[in-house]
């Protein structure tokens, strides 16, 4: 019976609006661990897993830690590992962050 609400309201979004998830849907499918996705090679099905992935913790590459994205909760243990495997200098401090962001994103 829920589906069939959510699929009631879906038919009758505006399309502006949809349109604007559409693209909400394919940046969250390409940010964070799957930043090296090519665009155009990404499907649907693939984005929509994505989607539902119930592992909110990723890299963040602006402020160079690991964090849960819907909280900010930053993940020491997760984040000095994978600055070792990047070439950044750890173990992660807050001061070394704020350091960081004061220089351009590298890409």
């Amino acid at each position: 019976m829920r589906e069939r609400i959510l699929i009631w309201l879906a038919w009758r979004m505006p399309r502006g609006l949809v349109y604007w998830c559409a693209i909400r849907l394919m940046a969250h499918a390409t940010v964070g661990r799957y930043s090296n996705q090519v665009v155009p090679e990404l499907t649907a099905l693939e984005a929509l897993k994505r989607w539902d992935d119930n592992d909110p913790v990723m890299w963040n590459p602006y402020n160079k830690c690991v964090q849960d994205h819907r909280d900010g909760t930053i993940h020491q243990e997760r984040t000095n590992a994978e600055r070792e495997l990047r070439g950044l200098p750890t173990p992660w401090s807050p001061a070394l962050a704020d350091g960081e962001m004061r220089q351009p994103p590298q890409f």
